[in-house]
């Protein structure tokens, strides 16, 4: 006679118990420090940390920068920043591993969500963070005097750098008999990333130029009386000065 023998095998899997100690902290002081779990010395497995910097109202922003190493294993063990208060917010920066240069990172909201995280294995000893809280620099606005100039925010800096996350919008407009010259006296911004935008709405394609690097851009000249000039920048902060242009209104040429 055969028997039947149901054997139940059980597998387990091993399922990550993340760290206690670090889940989720409020800062809501105008400046700081944050650190990785036991920094100097290595972080613990399985570290799950979010800090979120909250500064008092909507004008204000936040800046952190990098004291010390930082040191990660890379592709497992990683800090990230995001625009915002949670992690579907816009991720500023993501960095794992072994970094030797440490941009200064802005906020363009006023919260930023910063998360670490590690996996098992050999650890570093992580990183030291120190942020602090300021108002937003105004920038932009609408411009109808006969001339003037438009400038990145704190043009020139001490020590020489331009505000970083800013989205600044000049509207140009003169009166509808006159066209507006725009020439650029000085130009230098991060290449590839910190751009200048010159619209003129009166072109089928009203996109002049996208400019950024360390060259000065041609002069510009309005079709119609109407010039757009807009200045973006990243979340890092580097040591360049930024940007200065003269506008004018002159009367249109005739034609023959």
């Amino acid at each position: 006679m055969w028997h039947l023998f149901v054997v139940y095998v059980i597998v387990a899997t091993a399922v990550p118990h993340f760290s206690k100690g670090c889940e989720y902290v409020v800062l809501t002081d105008p400046n700081g420090y944050i650190s990785s779990p036991n920094y100097p010395f290595e972080y613990e497995d399985y570290a799950d940390c979010r800090w979120l910097i909250q500064a008092p109202e909507n004008n204000y922003r936040i800046i952190v920068y990098f004291m010390g190493n930082f040191t990660t294993r890379t592709g497992f063990d990683r800090l990230t920043f995001y625009d915002g208060a949670t992690t579907t917010s816009t991720v500023m920066l993501d960095w794992s591993g072994h970094e030797y240069f440490y941009p200064w990172i802005t906020s363009k909201t006023n919260r930023m969500l910063i998360q670490f995280t590690s996996l098992r294995g050999q650890s570093g000893t992580g990183f030291k963070l120190r942020y602090y809280t300021e108002k937003k620099q105004e920038c932009g606005g609408f411009l109808s005097f006969p001339s003037g100039t438009i400038s990145s925010p704190g043009f020139p800096a001490d020590p020489n750098y331009y505000d970083n996350n800013v989205d600044c919008v000049w509207d140009i407009e003169a009166p509808v008999n006159q066209t507006i010259i725009l020439q650029f006296s000085s130009f230098r911004t991060e290449p590839g990333r910190d751009t200048v935008t010159v619209i003129d709405p009166a072109l089928s394609n009203p996109i002049v130029m996208v400019h950024s690097g360390m060259i000065v851009p041609p002069v510009t000249i309005s079709q119609g009386n109407k010039l757009t000039v807009r200045f973006q920048s990243d979340a890092y902060m580097h040591d360049i000065p930024g940007f200065i242009a003269q506008y004018s209104m002159v009367d249109q040429f005739l034609e023959n």
